[in-house]
């Protein structure tokens, strides 16, 4: 797995000081596009049952019409929503976390989602890309490893779906 110990922007101090959310992302089924997400700077996301445009244009009407054209039961529908909204709404202060590696990853975005326009199934559909790409390591420069976090973090690991709240923000911000 890369190490991007990269410089910290200005802005991404500014934002860690007061988030506007926390939110985990799997970077992909079973993190398959973590490496890459992390050396290119971007948090893809695949949800291929729904269009780029109306999830853009923020018509979730028609996203919902979607979801349930493409077969999704109405149980899964409320989740679906939730994530993609999440994936399109949050502002550039929400801090993204991912755990890949053996480490906590974790980034703020710089502008909407975009199309991604890969071909293939195992390929993301939308992306973000992250303001000064992602980071494995505290502001003190201590890597961030997994077997050192609270397990009251790590846990999100265990959540089945893409996209979920973090919690409890106190920990991970310290």
């Amino acid at each position: 797995m890369l190490d991007t110990t990269t410089r910290i922007a200005e802005e991404t101090l500014v934002r860690l000081k007061q988030p506007s959310a926390v939110r985990f992302i799997r970077l992909g089924q079973g993190g398959t596009w973590a490496e890459e997400a992390i050396a290119n700077g971007t948090i893809p996301f695949k949800y291929r049952n729904v269009a780029h445009a109306p999830c853009a244009a923020g018509n979730w009407d028609e996203v919902r019409r979607q979801i349930l054209a493409s077969g999704r039961k109405q149980g899964a529908l409320g989740g679906d929503l939730r994530e993609l909204r999440d994936f399109y709404e949050l502002d550039d202060h929400c801090l993204w976390v991912t755990i890949a590696g053996g480490h906590l990853w974790w980034a703020f975005v710089e502008g909407p989602a975009i199309a991604s326009n890969e071909d293939g199934e195992d390929r993301p559909m939308r992306l973000r890309r992250t303001l000064d790409g992602w980071h494995s390591y505290n502001l003190q420069g201590d890597p961030l490893t997994v077997k050192a976090l609270s397990s009251v973090l790590t846990r999100v690991t265990a959540y089945q779906r893409t996209l979920c709240k973090v919690g409890p923000d106190d920990y991970l911000l310290r």
